[in-house]
């Protein structure tokens, strides 16, 4: 059987643009989330520290895991710094994956972050537990398939940069 060319050019601009879909979609909840946390640090910041405080030690309380119960202790000890390093990390990785710059870093990045709370919240209910699974698995592929390179920077960096992986 002969490979039609317009065929398999065809089915590969499907796949492309699906990739620039899933990355878009990265984008859209990153930067709500980045943003939101940003909102609310700006708008009422001691509110704001002491109600994730609070979910912290809730959930150091309660965690299965005892081995991440010190990190949840650590976070919660720390709550300004590590809630403003997220909402930033959140907002930085949104703005990677809408514009296709440094995607795979963002990919690293988000899936840090999904395992994080999947440790620290995951046994609170499926849902959390799925959803943070599914964005993983979804970063995960993102990482693998360099989805910068669909239609974003990603493609410009690597062509000047072919050597380093970030691209």
């Amino acid at each position: 059987m002969k490979l039609n060319k317009e065929m398999f050019l065809s089915q590969l601009s499907f796949v492309i643009i699906a990739v620039l879909i899933l990355r878009l979609f990265f984008a859209f909840e990153w930067i709500s989330s980045g943003s939101s946390k940003i909102s609310s640090i700006s708008t009422n910041p001691q509110q704001y520290f002491n109600g994730i405080q609070n979910t912290l030690n809730n959930w150091a309380r309660n965690n299965p895991y005892s081995w991440w119960v010190p990190a949840l202790n650590a976070f919660a000890s720390n709550v300004s710094f590590y809630v403003t390093f997220v909402a930033i990390s959140e907002l930085l990785m949104g703005i990677g994956y809408l514009l296709g710059a440094l995607v795979r870093l963002a990919s690293i990045g988000g899936m840090l972050l999904n395992t994080i709370i999947f440790l620290s919240a995951g046994y609170t209910s499926t849902s959390t537990a799925g959803i943070n699974v599914m964005m993983f698995g979804g970063q995960l592929f993102l990482l693998l398939v360099s989805a910068g390179r669909a239609y974003g920077f990603d493609a410009i960096f690597h062509k000047k940069w072919t050597k380093l992986p970030v691209f």
